[in-house]
């Protein structure tokens, strides 16, 4: 199962509602906000998409996190807790997939 890390020698400076990521190999800096930011806690070690997503959710209110028109409805509160988990995983991955390639380490 595929596992993802980050690059350690990425950087990461608190900003307000989010952070600054840098790679000083490449001189490239990313902004992420506060999601992205327990996203990249979760995976200063090697995890899984499973792993970072029910990590994600144990630390953050559903309903807050999503943006329209996933969050703070009904719709959002009322879901199964497997459909609020797999909407998770679907926003890890494309922050995952976000991430220019040499801010994460990918394990198989």
């Amino acid at each position: 199962m595929k596992r993802y890390a980050a690059n350690p020698v990425v950087s990461l400076r608190e900003e307000f509602e989010g952070a600054l990521l840098y790679n000083p190999d490449t001189d490239n800096i990313v902004l992420i906000n506060e999601t992205g930011q327990l996203i990249w806690d979760a995976i200063a070690t090697p995890q899984t998409l499973e792993a970072i997503s029910a990590y994600l959710a144990a630390n953050t209110d559903f309903a807050a996190v999503l943006p329209s028109p996933y969050g703070g409805g009904p719709a959002a509160s009322a879901a199964s807790p497997s459909a609020r988990l797999a909407r998770i995983k679907e926003d890890v991955t494309a922050f995952i997939g976000s991430l220019p390639s040499d801010f994460m380490v990918e394990y198989d």
